[in-house]
């Protein structure tokens, strides 16, 4: 996709993928109906708000992050409207950074609160690129997206492992095998309760190497009280509004 948002967007680059044949085990027809009612309770959400601690390992993208997310509505590939608070530990670093990052629908912002530095723009590259994949990194877009589980419920095949506990919430925990080949494999968890999820571990392999990102997310409100003031930068006192794009 061409665009004026095509950098933003590249960074909140969800992966599309093809679905072979499916599994037509009992057990994959079981999770199939987990799946469509995942899938259901998905397209009910217009607006949510997290916690979540996402990771990952392997292929370059060893890192650490906790956030809170309030988001709503879709655009492209990122939410229209969303409000990201985020600790970071980058590879290799012992520090811990912490960013606030948002868009109005209108103006897109990003606060480095080590360097007590603000920037905003109508343009989504005014948020650089660390932000947009540390931000990338802790979304769970299928809360707004209008074919939330589309992939999961046409994958190559889907084996329900048993149950797990995230955060107090009983979860059904799914296996994906999104490919024949193998290439991109998800753990998902999904309530009981609600069947929303609560967790995901995805599984890439290329050749030899292989990576894992893993998010997992607590105390999950949807349709949280928002209004416009929710997505605008509140600038702290003593930060400077710098006239650039971020790093």
């Amino acid at each position: 996709m061409k665009s004026k948002h095509a950098v933003w967007m590249a960074m909140l680059w969800v992966p599309v993928v093809l679905a072979g044949a499916d599994d037509k085990s009992p057990d994959s027809d079981k999770a199939t109906k987990i799946l469509e009612k995942v899938d259901a309770a998905a397209k009910a959400v217009h607006a949510v708000k997290y916690d979540v601690v996402a990771k990952g390992s392997g292929g370059g993208q060893t890192f650490e992050l906790k956030g809170t997310y309030t988001f709503s509505g879709l655009e492209g590939f990122q939410p229209k409207k969303f409000l990201a608070e985020l600790e970071v530990t980058a590879p290799g670093a012992s520090e811990t950074k912490k960013y606030t990052g948002g868009s109005d629908g209108e103006n897109y912002f990003v606060i480095d609160h080590a360097e007590k530095k603000a920037y905003v723009d109508i343009d989504p590259a005014v948020m650089g690129t660390r932000f947009a994949r540390v931000f990338a990194a802790g979304l769970m877009l299928e809360f707004v997206h209008d074919r939330p589980f589309s992939d999961e419920i046409t994958a190559e095949s889907k084996i329900i492992k048993g149950t797990k506990t995230i955060g107090g919430v009983e979860c059904f925990e799914i296996d994906i095998n999104y490919r024949a080949d193998g290439g991109q494999k998800a753990t998902w968890c999904f309530s009981k309760k609600d069947f929303l999820p609560r967790k995901r571990v995805d599984t890439f392999r290329r050749g030899e190497n292989e990576s894992t990102q893993e998010k997992t997310i607590t105390n999950l409100v949807v349709d949280p009280k928002i209004d416009d003031a929710t997505f605008k930068m509140k600038l702290p006192e003593g930060y400077a509004l710098v006239d650039d794009f971020a790093p």
